[in-house]
């Protein structure tokens, strides 16, 4: 099969849904290193997956919120007890905490 094929093929998805998924598997993977012991954390893999997390929620504190979140609140176990806001990338400027409502009056 030409590359051009494979590339084209990746363009448009594998399962239709594939943003979603990577964003979902990337928190869980975010959530789940920050729970290991500190000796024990692969710190430039997560860093890596923060810088990746982030692109791929172009940047919106909501759906980082969102996701992080959902990942911890399917991980049942009092290790998780850490703010949501030491999950924010070294290259986030906003933490990910839900954003403020805003007033539009």
């Amino acid at each position: 099969m030409p590359s051009s094929n494979i590339h084209r093929g990746m363009r448009q998805g594998v399962t239709g849904r594939d943003d979603y998924i990577l964003k979902k598997a990337l928190a869980y993977a975010i959530v789940c290193i920050r729970g290991l012991p500190s000796d024990r954390q692969e710190i430039p893999d997560r860093n890596d997956m923060l810088k990746l997390f982030e692109h791929f929620c172009d940047s919106n504190p909501l759906q980082q919120y969102f996701f992080i979140n959902g990942a911890r609140s399917h991980i049942d176990d009092e290790a998780w007890s850490e703010s949501l806001d030491t999950f924010c990338s070294p290259s986030l400027a906003a933490p990910l905490s839900p954003p403020a409502p805003t007033n539009n009056s």
